[in-house]
């Protein structure tokens, strides 16, 4: 193969490359936990009084670190209520960490602990990334609400969940400046979960958040260029449809990242009572009734989207992270980091504050009791880790399932698929429009693969490379893929782009997929999409 290849990589998470599916079952996977927290409240300086709440984890490529951000807070009297300060640590692996003395933040007569907000900063609610575009002086920014209803103070129900949301811009992560002209940016926000996310194909700032009023809780986007001006784009997760049991209403949160083509989205679907929340939340349910161990529980979903504006939820439903069994770290609560996890060799770390209880104000006093009112010992930082490509797969059985995929411009080089296959075959072939398979590369001819693992290299019998096929193929071709008791997670082809030509071309065509294009007509709305095109799916020219 020529010394500069090109690899174009094709995931199954919907069906824009699906031409037909036949016995095969699209599948939701779960991330593998790590047995043990990463990250647990054992500072010297921690009390018994302090309980994480809320992390952000940045991988920083100047510094080689991974970096995280956490909340800390101080329960006061009543459900909700609480008093929080953040703070600092660093890992070089991501898994051992490591809290510098910072001394920037009084705490107990002493600055000599890793809070880096200062006392007037402490209702700070914060989703950080850092922004390489950016000049130094702004490459961290954040986004935080300062809100009364997180510190500690009554609020007239008029007022309760309407928070304010405001940006802060930092050189180093740890001293943080406010312009004052700006802020707030958003307001009308409800109680201050959210996430902060840019869009590098479209060169937006897009937040994820909640609206008033906050229940039942769904999530809403907002856009920006310039992170002053916002445009409401209008609710994109709403939960409670007829794939949703009854106790699923709310989500709670969303967590995105860019993978491969694909914006991905880590859903907190949190789990009630089925005609009130409050009901769940303050009144312990009786042992009988049949929902009573998803009362207050939140788990993670996946979301997905091509353009950033458009998503949808997997159809299965099923956890990426599920809850522990009772009496585990994350038994009652999963809330994933508030920015963009981490993809490292192809798989996504993914940390998240876990609880020993759930959304309910019963259940957290039996842990807080249990525990000798010890709030250190009922949460803590896990990891899960995305296998690469593993976020969802089609799946066949032992009676065997049948992919097409394409149409594809051209032949690869080589093809590599990331499949498990272990317990069962996959067999696969090229074949034109009319399905008929291509010389030398037809199922007859295939090497079957019986393996599991990422990059396994399809062959054929003659060990023909694809793109040396006979014939014209200028129309397209399709590849025709057959499994039994195997799971296929991505298709990977391979070419030769000796001049970058192959490259530009993709990422160029990514680009041009995102973008929406405008009336140019005076006489009308000039933002609004043009009429009269299709859906992006289908006009998008193919490989």
């Amino acid at each position: 193969m020529a010394d500069r290849a090109y690899r174009k990589k094709f995931l199954f998470i919907d069906d824009a490359y699906v031409v037909r599916m036949e016995n095969l079952t699209r599948t939701t996977n779960q991330a593998v936990k790590r047995e043990e927290p990463v990250f647990r409240m054992d500072a010297p300086w921690d009390t018994p009084g302090d309980e994480l709440n809320g992390i952000n984890v940045l991988y920083d490529e100047e510094d080689r670190l991974f970096k995280m951000h956490y909340g800390v807070c101080n329960r006061i009297e009543d459900w909700g209520g609480m008093v929080r300060k953040f703070a600092y640590a660093t890992s070089a692996d991501g898994i051992h960490w490591e809290r510098p003395i910072l001394d920037l933040t009084e705490n107990d007569g002493t600055t000599r602990n890793n809070y880096f907000l200062s006392s007037d900063l402490a209702d700070f609610f914060p989703s950080i990334l850092i922004d390489p575009s950016e000049p130094a002086l702004r490459r961290y920014k954040m986004v935080f609400v300062c809100s009364d209803i997180w510190g500690g103070g009554k609020v007239n129900d008029w007022s309760k969940h309407h928070s304010s949301l405001n940006i802060a811009f930092s050189e180093d992560g740890l001293v943080w400046d406010r312009p004052r002209n700006v802020n707030p940016i958003l307001r009308g926000i409800s109680d201050g979960v959210f996430m902060f996310f840019y869009d590098v194909h479209r060169r937006k700032y897009q937040l994820f958040t909640r609206r008033v009023p906050n229940l039942p809780r769904d999530i809403s986007l907002y856009e920006s260029f310039d992170l002053v001006n916002w445009e409401d784009c209008g609710r994109i997760f709403v939960a409670g449809d007829a794939l949703d049991p009854p106790t699923l209403f709310n989500i709670h949160q969303a967590t995105v990242l860019q993978y491969e083509s694909y914006k991905l989205a880590l859903l907190n679907t949190m789990h009630g009572h089925h005609l009130t929340e409050r009901l769940g939340v303050f009144l312990e349910p009786p042992d009988d009734y049949p929902y009573k161990d998803q009362v207050g529980m939140i788990d993670v979903q996946l979301g997905f989207s091509t353009d950033g504006r458009r998503w949808q939820r997997a159809q299965d439903r099923a956890p990426i992270i599920p809850t522990g069994p009772k009496g585990a770290w994350d038994a009652g609560l999963i809330f994933p980091q508030h920015n963009t996890p981490i993809v490292t060799d192809g798989d996504t770390y993914i940390y998240y504050s876990a609880f020993r209880y759930g959304h309910t104000a019963w259940e957290q006093e039996k842990v807080f009791k249990d525990k000798e009112r010890d709030q250190r010992e009922s949460a803590v930082v896990m990891l899960a880790v995305m296998p690469e490509d593993h976020w969802v797969s089609l799946d066949a059985g032992v009676e065997g399932g049948t992919l097409l995929a394409g149409p594809f411009r051209q032949l690869p080089h080589e093809l590599r698929i990331n499949a498990d296959a272990a317990q069962g075959s996959i067999e696969v072939e090229f074949v034109d429009g009319y399905e008929r398979p291509l010389p030398g590369l037809s199922r007859s001819d295939c090497v079957a693969i019986t393996a599991n693992g990422k990059d396994q290299l399809v062959r054929w019998r003659r060990d023909p490379h694809p793109d040396e096929a006979e014939g014209d193929h200028r129309g397209g071709v399709i590849l025709r893929l057959h499994l039994r008791n195997a799971k296929l997670y991505s298709v990977t082809f391979a070419l030769p782009d000796p001049d970058g030509s192959v490259r530009r071309y993709w990422e160029n065509l990514e680009w041009n997929a995102n973008l929406f294009h405008r009336t140019d007509q005076w006489d009308r709305d000039n933002n609004l999409p043009a009429s009269g095109l299709p859906p992006v799916e289908r006009y998008m020219p193919n490989f």
